[in-house]
């Protein structure tokens, strides 16, 4: 216990030597702490509570099978476009010469 309290009287003088650095250091770790707790703050609120609505899961669950057919119907019409323009030799990537 004699030598943390040695380490502490220490270090308490070497940052009285450099108070520009204590007062760096105080700033950089106190804008570090206030970051965290705002971003933890930020997540609480979006992702880790529940909805506040009743059946959040179920409202959830619903808003994923109403985009399904969108997704099918892109993906019909980029293979039909990737077909047309892979089946027509006018579009071949080797040039003819003039």
């Amino acid at each position: 216990m004699d030598t943390l309290f040695k380490d502490l009287n220490y270090a308490a003088r070497g940052l009285r030597k450099n108070l520009g650095f204590a007062a760096v250091a105080t700033v950089t770790i106190a804008l570090g702490i206030g970051a965290c707790t705002a971003i933890f703050s930020v997540v609480n609120a979006v992702l880790l509570r529940p909805l506040p609505y009743a059946d959040a899961q179920r409202l959830g669950a619903d808003l994923g099978r109403a985009a399904r057919p969108q997704r099918q119907r892109l993906a019909v019409l980029a293979a039909g476009i990737f077909a047309t323009f892979s089946s027509n030799p006018r579009r071949s990537s080797k040039r003819s010469p003039a």
